[in-house]
């Protein structure tokens, strides 16, 4: 295991590897989102978000079966978590992003939320025209990923933790104020709050797949 306990040495020779290949391209990145870091901070940042996304690699939080997941998953949030299972989906909008473990949070929704078939949306969702600024970059989005009868955005994130476990945060629900671009902006500011919280698990270098860069 790592100092920290939440990669193995396996997990940090491969990361390494993913370093190395991704290093270029994460260099820029957050060179972007954190200009004043200094390069061997955003360096560290970068290798500590290979080796996450070594560990996630392997971890099948999808198809896992949900009595051994449940039974390694702490959450957070239980007012959050409350809400949402009182909210129909025609009220409520869940989304999510790239970071740490997107794959989980969309499980731990389906597991927890009330709705098994709730959807949850992973943000920035490509194929819009609407520009938004995003760790310093900008980007293009799409706006109608939520119904127009929403009243709650809800933020869910899911960390990798120590010892093979992980954990899912249900955030402060977001109340929805105007059904137009602003509600998505709102979103995008959650998730830039997220990650600059925990850079290190974002995948620095691999992202993004599928979402529209300006």
């Amino acid at each position: 295991m790592s100092s920290d306990g939440i990669v193995t040495l396996w997990q940090r020779l491969r990361g390494e590897a993913l370093f190395l290949a991704q290093r270029r391209r994460a260099a820029g990145a957050l060179a972007t989102a954190f200009p004043d870091l200094a390069s061997p901070e955003r360096v560290a940042i970068a290798r500590r978000s290979a080796w996450l996304q070594a560990r996630l690699r392997g971890e099948r939080f999808a198809t896992r079966d949900a009595v051994r997941l449940c039974r390694d998953l702490a959450i957070d949030g239980a007012p959050a978590l409350q809400q949402l299972r009182e909210t129909t989906a025609a009220e409520a909008a869940v989304f999510s992003a790239a970071l740490g473990a997107p794959t989980l949070a969309v499980r731990a929704v389906g597991l927890y939320g009330g709705d098994p078939q709730r959807a949850v949306h992973l943000l920035p969702m490509a194929g819009g025209e609407a520009s938004f600024a995003f760790l310093g970059r900008t980007v293009r989005c799409s706006t109608d990923w939520y119904p127009r009868s929403a009243a709650w955005l809800f933020p869910v994130f899911a960390h990798l933790e120590p010892g093979g476990r992980a954990r899912v945060v249900f955030e402060t629900p977001l109340p929805v104020a105007r059904h137009d671009e602003g509600a998505t902006g709102v979103a995008l500011a959650a998730i830039e709050r997220a990650v600059r919280a925990q850079p290190e698990a974002w995948p620095w270098g691999a992202w993004p797949s599928g979402a529209g860069l300006g």
